[in-house]
């Protein structure tokens, strides 16, 4: 499995306000509505016949500060944790140009692309940005209408097999191998830093794939195709290969399970919970997976399967 997990096309590294300039010592003191001085030699700018203007700017944390403050658009609240995402990918180099504009309205209100101005603010980052201004009222209110790009999407996208699977079965590992495990439930990952943790997976595809031929048939499915991949990939790396097959098999197919074994005590905990509709959360059906794996493999003998958030995460953060 190959993935494209590229460095950006450009990303400067902002010095003093005073001295910020494009190559050449050209003057990038924002003129109106924040937009490049028009002696700029390095800002080519296009007009659409509906009057729409777009150019490429080197957009400074100065220059960002600036459009920020002048904006009197009700834009919506700020998520920070995009935000921190955005801010993360610049410092660490995996910020792409993808293209998306930054966008004005026809009154020179920043209507669109606030996130990433603070990222480029809080990184102390430069960037070169497509903008685009004088924006319809009517196009601003169908800003960003269409369809979020899921995890799955961008995997899908660079072809790989169960994309749904590996992408949920990335996010769990990813969160282990962290030693964050509370956090495998959430969007936790920029969609860079999620296409890098997928490429440092190995073998992850066929995991995906032998968990989910391991359910066919299977009267109920206790663990997820995410979860059973998860746990598959992190047996097969961390404890035996031949081992965790057997194991998950057992698990995820109800197969050959021995009453004294933690396989069939996990599987008689989520079954009931399923059947009785209680609700347990990500982690700890994880952990209670993996305790269960870990305790099989060992050769130990389970009472009682019990995991409490207080205690720590049955399988340890990769160093």
């Amino acid at each position: 499995m190959t993935l494209h997990v590229g460095t950006p096309r450009r990303v400067v590294e902002a010095s003093h306000p005073s001295k910020r300039k494009r190559p050449g010592g050209a003057d990038t003191r924002p003129g109106p509505y924040g937009g490049p001085m028009k002696s700029h030699p390095n800002t080519k700018t296009l007009h659409s016949a509906g009057g729409l203007v777009a150019e490429f700017v080197l957009v400074t944390p100065e220059i960002a500060e600036l459009w920020l403050a002048q904006s009197e658009f009700r834009n919506r609240s700020i998520n920070e944790k995009n935000v921190a995402a955005q801010t993360r990918d610049m410092a660490n180099g995996r910020w792409e140009d993808t293209g998306e504009t930054v966008k004005f309205d026809h009154r020179g209100n920043l209507v669109d692309g606030q996130h990433r101005l603070k990222a480029i603010i809080r990184s102390g980052i430069s960037a070169e940005l497509l903008v685009v201004r004088s924006l319809s009222d009517a196009a601003v209110a169908v800003i960003d209408a269409g369809q979020k790009r899921t995890p799955a999407h961008r995997l899908e996208m660079q072809g790989v097999s169960y994309a749904t699977t590996v992408a949920g079965a990335t996010k769990i590992i990813a969160a282990i191998d962290a030693g964050r495990p509370g956090a495998m439930a959430t969007s936790w990952m920029t969609p860079a830093e999620g296409l890098a943790a997928t490429a440092a997976l190995p073998g992850i595809e066929d995991a995906a794939g032998y968990a989910r031929r391991c359910r066919r048939g299977a009267v109920v499915s206790v663990l997820t195709p995410a979860e059973a991949t998860a746990a598959l990939y992190l047996g097969r790396r961390d404890l035996d290969p031949a081992f965790a097959d057997g194991w998950i098999e057992e698990v995820v197919s109800a197969t050959n399970l021995r009453p004294d074994s933690g396989a069939y005590l996990l599987y008689v905990r989520f079954s009931r919970a399923k059947m009785q509709g209680v609700l347990i959360q990500a982690v700890t059906r994880m952990a209670f997976t993996l305790k269960a794996m870990k305790k099989d493999y060992a050769g130990s003998r389970i009472g009682v399967l019990k995991w409490l958030e207080s205690e720590s995460f049955p399988w340890a953060a990769k160093k």
